[in-house]
């Protein structure tokens, strides 16, 4: 018995006894069980930026195939098919520049300035080799340079790229040729290569970056792009270069690219030349338009590609659609908005991004495919608003992030550039084809849905931010 006590009154005193401990427990254990359950509780939500969470992981993979530069960094166009840096707008580091600095304003990561600086450097170090031998164009050649590091200048501040930039452009002004008031810097009239891209630059720097004496060489180049034009039954229209024969009514290559740069160049100017020539080529536009059972179609070249119509910025609505935005702006007609929403209404009717016609193939990128395809909704979504046009913009991004590949590396996308090679697929930096023009969009979307303006707009986009209604 213990300490005397009666078998019932040993059990009696045991059962209190672990009431007592069991009591006291619960008393020990109530805060750390209480702790466990509150760390359990979600913490309070955050604002959700999946686009911008996208476009950084975009960035991972841009950072882990950047190559070492003389002075900074470069990026091959496709780095599984060469290391060599690419140093043009359309393919290559200055899309990526450009890509960093809207992704710096985004963030406000110091990173990202950082790693945009490293860019700038190395195309600072591209000029200082490749000067004599550089092309002049805006997306393929010394003009995108130029205006890239103006960019990383107003960012960056207190750098060297204003002094590099204002040398390409002093350089490409002295190059340009021509009898009176014409000035030609290359025989190409388009955007991609030609005197009308470069023109959309001159325009730009005179403008933003305080350089008056670049206007007066995109008047020369406006003088010169109207005497190369041919008159047709409807308007005027431009060949891409002398003694090609096809000929190209949309924008990248063609006539509704020069055009919009005269319209643009005529608002700045107030000459009526120039306004007279965008007018006749907006009528060529118009009347090699072809009705369809989903809409009007700009044809891809004429002759033989009257059944052909894209649907991108390079030869579709999203690019031929800027001239008649900028002609509204200079003109006040409402038949050119008028028109810009026929071709818009194109883009709903085929019922995209399920909907595929051989113009729409399988691209993603601001050129040829989805990411342009969005950027110009959304803008006409901020002009008007369009809640349609929004909403059909949003699709095309989620089909976009859907087919992109995602692992540890990063985010890229493995698509086709040309229409006429599916088989040729690749995975590139740049910014008409690749990770860092996809990524900007992301990037603008972004901004979009959180008040903020994006940053960064090519020298071409100009009609679609001046035409905002």
């Amino acid at each position: 018995m213990l300490f005397g006590a009666t078998p019932d009154g040993v059990a009696a005193r045991s059962e209190h006894l672990w009431r007592t401990l069991l009591s006291r427990m619960e008393i020990m254990l109530c805060p750390l069980l209480l702790s466990l359950a509150l760390a359990q509780e979600p913490a309070a939500p955050r604002p959700e930026r999946p686009l911008l969470e996208a476009a950084l992981e975009v960035a991972l993979w841009l950072d882990r195939v950047a190559v070492e530069v003389p002075g900074g960094l470069g990026w091959p166009a496709d780095p599984a098919r060469s290391r060599v840096p690419g140093w043009t707008l359309y393919a290559g580091s200055p899309g990526v520049v450009l890509f960093d600095l809207e992704l710096a304003e985004a963030t406000q990561d110091r990173r990202w300035f950082e790693r945009a600086e490293a860019g700038a450097n190395g195309l600072v170090g591209w000029w200082q080799a490749s000067r004599e031998g550089a092309q002049p164009g805006l997306y393929t050649g010394a003009a995108g340079v130029a205006w890239t590091l103006l960019e990383a200048d107003a960012s960056l501040g207190g750098t060297p790229y204003r002094e590099t930039a204002d040398e390409i452009l002093d350089t490409l002004s002295a190059r340009a040729t021509g009898e009176g008031d014409a000035r030609s810097l290359t025989p190409v009239t388009d955007v991609i290569a030609g005197d009308a891209g470069i023109g959309f630059v001159l325009l730009d720097t005179a403008a933003r970056f305080g350089r008056p004496q670049d206007l007066a060489l995109a008047q020369a180049i406006g003088h010169s792009l109207v005497a190369r034009g041919t008159a047709t039954k409807w308007g005027t229209d431009w060949p891409m270069s002398p003694g090609y024969e096809r000929r190209m009514p949309n924008f990248s290559h063609g006539t509704a690219g020069v055009a919009t740069f005269l319209a643009l160049l005529a608002a700045a100017t107030e000459e009526p030349a120039f306004l007279a020539a965008a007018v006749s080529g907006a009528e060529h536009v118009m009347g090699v338009t072809r009705a369809a059972a989903d809409g009007q179609h700009v044809p891809h070249h004429l002759p033989g590609g009257e059944e052909l119509f894209y649907l991108g910025w390079c030869h579709g609505p999203p690019g031929t659609a800027r001239l008649f935005r900028a002609l509204h702006a200079a003109t006040g007609e409402d038949k050119y908005l008028a028109f810009e929403a026929v071709l818009a209404s194109t883009l709903h009717q085929i019922g995209l991004p399920q909907g595929r016609t051989d113009g729409y193939w399988n691209n993603v990128g601001p050129c040829c495919g989805s990411a342009g395809v969005a950027q110009f909704l959304v803008e006409r979504h901020v002009a008007g608003p369009s809640e349609v046009d929004l909403a059909l913009a949003r699709a095309l991004t989620a089909d976009l992030l859907a087919r992109g590949l995602r692992d540890e590396h990063g985010l890229r996308w493995e698509h086709a550039e040309h229409r006429a090679r599916p088989e040729l697929l690749s995975i590139q930096t740049g910014w008409m084809q690749g990770a860092a023009g996809i990524g900007h969009w992301l990037l603008t979307l972004d901004a979009l849905d959180n008040d903020r303006e994006a940053r960064i707009s090519l020298p071409d986009d100009r009609p679609l931010l001046s035409g905002r209604r």
